[in-house]
């Protein structure tokens, strides 16, 4: 469980897409909104704070080896989701003062809304499963670049061609 706490800052950053969500579904809006406000404010209303919690959980944990894959695996895909949301957030205000029409920034900010919705909560079962999420498209590839392959051999960082090599029953690196 702890593995998915990370997954809070792209829902808090994509909360503000739910907005169009929210209005049309009061039921869902008085479901969540309470339950989430306090840590909203705190997050959205000190300055530098969300900030703050990105750069450590990046610097303490996902640089950190001392910490299992698993845990650097999911806080990388959840500050890496939090950073595919800046540019839909850059562009909102430039494209509602271009004159966009209100029903095509409503189905665009509810896209982005359900995308960080599912993406969490896929990423929150998976791990409840003890499954690692690795399936969100683009952004599991991207995190899997950065951390590396989930196959340590001997004490290697081996890569695709340690485990080609342990499958054949070679060396590490596939040498006869």
């Amino acid at each position: 469980l702890g593995a998915s706490a990370p997954y809070l800052l792209p829902l808090l950053d994509g909360l503000v897409f739910g907005r169009f969500v929210f209005e049309r579904a009061p039921a869902l809006a008085a479901l969540v909104v309470p339950a989430v406000a306090p840590l909203f404010r705190l997050y959205r209303g000190t300055p530098f704070f969300a900030f703050g919690i990105f750069f450590a959980l990046y610097v303490l944990i996902v640089r950190n080896t001392g910490f299992s894959r698993f845990v650097r695996f999911n806080t990388q895909q959840a500050l890496l989701i939090d950073v595919v949301l800046i540019l839909p957030q850059l562009l909102g205000g430039a494209v509602a003062a271009a004159g966009v029409p209100g029903w095509i920034l409503e189905a665009g900010s509810s896209t982005i809304f359900y995308a960080v919705v599912a993406s969490v909560v896929y990423a929150v079962v998976s791990n409840l499963r003890g499954e690692t999420p690795d399936q969100i498209p683009g952004v599991s590839e991207a995190v899997e670049a950065q951390i590396g392959t989930f196959f340590l051999l001997r004490g290697t960082r081996g890569g695709a061609q340690a485990y080609a090599g342990a499958q054949r029953g070679t060396g590490e690196r596939g040498e006869e």
